[in-house]
């Protein structure tokens, strides 16, 4: 059977766009099977065989908790095509498992709301490393090991400005989320 890996990075938050890519490879006869990192590994079957959905769980996807839920999906004919850190690759035969309207309008606002949370707390993070570094030049100002203060100043000064920038990055990724939620929230209402 054909293989091949594709190096293609897409961000959290720009889901949509890698499932719809997912599914123009399984429409060109690639099918998913492995996700490391960045690399998509496909094997050629069926042009077409197969439709692709992305899952954001709550909790570890390995861990028992999660295994009712697998089951559930197993038994609704959808296959766990590939896991990655944070995603779920779901798979079903084309046309068996379809989705009302509304169904995918529910399932969009809930992806994106996980995706939005997971921001919110990469910003809380960031928050907490610059008061943290804050803190700590505030403290160095009044201790006086100089070889070490001045090291330690560095570090911080480097992790301070690192946060701010990641807190700018993760703003303007929330704000986006914020987007997306309200789009999602505005389909859910035009699909009921």
């Amino acid at each position: 059977m054909e293989k091949k890996c594709i190096l293609k990075p897409f961000f959290l938050w720009n889901f949509e766009k890698e499932e719809a890519w997912i599914n123009d490879m399984a429409l060109d006869g690639w099918m998913l099977y492995k996700i490391r990192y960045v690399f998509y590994y496909f094997e050629k079957d069926t042009p077409g065989a197969w439709e692709y959905t992305l899952e954001l769980p709550e909790k570890d996807p390995y861990a028992g908790s999660r295994e009712g839920y697998l089951d559930f999906l197993k038994e609704s004919g959808v296959e766990i095509a590939a896991r990655s850190r944070y995603w779920i690759y779901l798979r079903s035969r084309r046309g068996e498992h379809v989705m009302g309207s509304e169904e995918h309008a529910l399932q969009q606002l809930v992806r994106t709301l996980k995706a939005q949370k997971f921001a919110y707390k990469l910003r809380y993070l960031f928050t907490r490393l610059l008061a943290f570094s804050i803190a700590c030049l505030l403290c160095l100002t009044y201790w006086h090991l100089y070889p070490v203060t001045d090291l330690l100043r560095g570090f911080l000064v480097g992790l301070g400005i690192a946060s701010i920038v990641f807190i700018i990055c993760t703003t303007v990724v929330a704000k986006e989320m914020d987007r997306k939620v309200r789009r999602a929230l505005r389909n859910l209402h035009v699909s009921e």
